[in-house]
């Protein structure tokens, strides 16, 4: 079955729903039936497509995967070590975080390839069903560690992207946290263009609630900008789809500096995020940290509540205690020594140049 097809499938299915469904409740429950059908339509189709790329003649069976190859691709002591990450992914999933968090290591079948570069060699695997198609590169010979942290932070992925309330919070550190994050959370937070941002650096507990939430159409924008944020929002929000002469003319004034003109801006566009999936999947890497084995089914079983609600049962303690430690976790990793942010702040400091030195020449439309 082609995509479209599935598509056409769906579309068909949810009319006829509709004529017969009782309720919303029954009409929402049909569509996301429909909708899973033709995610597994499509992740099919990839997967005839992925064979037919790979041109795979040898496969195995590890960590309840079957991974496809070419002989010539991998060879057996590969093979082996492909294996036996594979299964030690998927126990320390089950060790960490019980049978809630080794299910989250997908069945999907996976690919693996040759890529030349130069004289260096690296495995390609791709993984199917991965919510983002996930591709990583392997140096060679494979390393079983490097694959079983594939498995982890492929799971974490997963997580945020199978849990409707996790939608926007990066999921891929969030089971195996790198040891550098906390210290670019906390220096993000603290230069960003959202008032909200600022003051949950600052150790405003209810402001890092609002961080904690994603920004959407209907959000109150005094709970993550001030006035002086204003030219950055209209800077970043998208265009209106019809947008005329008297808009573009405001926006001009607002990015030279007329403040009255943002502030009426702002109330007619739609905001860019300013957080980020980073920093929110910082505070998802937390709660699982704090919420032991049994973490993560418990964030399952609250998968249909608010965000911070559901962060905050994974974690086994209050919204406000989540947030507190949260805080003091990302910015003890600054105070541990006066040169850990020299660099991302170098970093941020020539960017900000680069952008000003554009801002200043570019001619807005």
């Amino acid at each position: 079955m082609s995509d479209r097809s599935a598509l056409l499938g769906l579309l068909f299915a949810v009319a006829a729903t509709a004529t017969r469904a009782q309720s919303v409740d029954e009409l929402r429950a049909e569509l996301q039936r429909a909708e899973s059908r033709l995610g597994i339509a499509v992740a099919r189709q990839a997967q005839l497509r992925e064979t037919r790329l790979f041109g795979s003649d040898a496969g195995l069976r590890s960590g309840g995967r079957r991974v496809r190859y070419r002989t010539a691709d991998l060879s057996p002591r590969d093979s082996a070590a492909l294996s036996r990450g594979l299964e030690l992914g998927v126990t320390r999933l089950r060790e960490w975080y019980g049978d809630a968090g080794a299910s989250l290591a997908d069945t999907a079948s996976l690919g693996v390839t040759s890529e030349r570069r130069g004289a260096f060699r690296p495995l390609v695997i791709f993984s199917i069903a991965s919510p983002n198609f996930t591709r990583v590169r392997l140096s060679r010979p494979v390393d079983e560690e490097e694959v079983a942290r594939f498995v982890i932070h492929e799971a974490g992925d997963r997580l945020s992207a199978r849990t409707p309330t996790l939608r926007r919070f990066a999921g891929y550190s969030a089971m195996l946290p790198g040891p550098r994050e906390d210290a670019e959370i906390a220096r993000r937070l603290a230069t960003s263009w959202a008032a909200a941002g600022r003051r949950c650096a600052a150790g405003a507990i209810g402001a890092c609630a609002t961080v904690a939430e994603p920004i959407g159409p209907d959000s109150p924008l005094d709970l993550y900008f001030e006035p002086s944020d204003f030219r950055a929002v209209v800077a970043s929000a998208n265009r209106p789809a019809i947008a005329d002469s008297v808009f573009y003319a405001s926006r001009r004034r607002c990015l030279a500096g007329a403040d009255t003109a943002c502030a009426r801006l702002v109330r007619i566009l739609d905001p860019a995020d300013p957080i980020g999936d980073h920093i929110r999947g910082s505070i998802l890497t937390h709660a699982l940290a704090l919420g032991g084995r049994d973490g993560i089914a418990r964030l399952l079983a609250a998968r249909d509540t608010v965000p911070l609600a559901a962060l905050a049962r994974a974690a086994g303690t209050s919204e406000d205690a989540l947030l507190s430690s949260w805080h003091t976790k990302i910015y003890a990793a600054v105070r541990r020594g006066p040169f850990d942010l020299v660099v991302p702040f170098l970093t941020t400091f020539g960017w900000a140049a680069l952008l000003l030195a554009v801002a200043t020449r570019r001619r807005y439309l």
